[in-house]
């Protein structure tokens, strides 16, 4: 007579367990706590345990230059030259506030 195993009679079955010998393949500070699984659910994000980052601009360098045609090789060379014009921009403002600044505060405490 063939033995089913229940709650009543589950001491009469040993148990055969698992025995781990291998390395762990946890990653410092990758965990997620319950608010970021939760939203991420909630935004419908995939929750695999593994923070991928999420970019906003999805078209950056995703397209090859080689596999381009003339136009579009000329658009995305436009494109580069005016970002980074406004980078340039950001950079001298940002060298001539602190100078700015500077010399008010010198100015007034004379």
């Amino acid at each position: 007579m063939k033995k089913i195993k229940n709650s009543g009679n589950a001491s009469d079955f040993p148990y055969k367990g698992d025995v781990n010998n291998k390395p762990s393949e946890t990653v410092p500070d990758q965990t997620m706590t319950m608010r970021e699984i939760l939203t991420r659910y909630a935004k419908g994000q995939s929750i695999d345990g593994v923070k991928i980052p999420l970019w906003e601009e999805g078209e950056g360098f995703a397209k090859d230059p080689e596999t381009l045609d003339l136009a579009e090789r000329e658009e995305l060379a436009t494109q580069a030259r005016e970002e980074l014009q406004q980078i340039n921009e950001r950079i001298k403002q940002s060298k001539l506030k602190p100078h700015n600044k500077q010399t008010l505060s010198d100015d007034n405490q004379e």
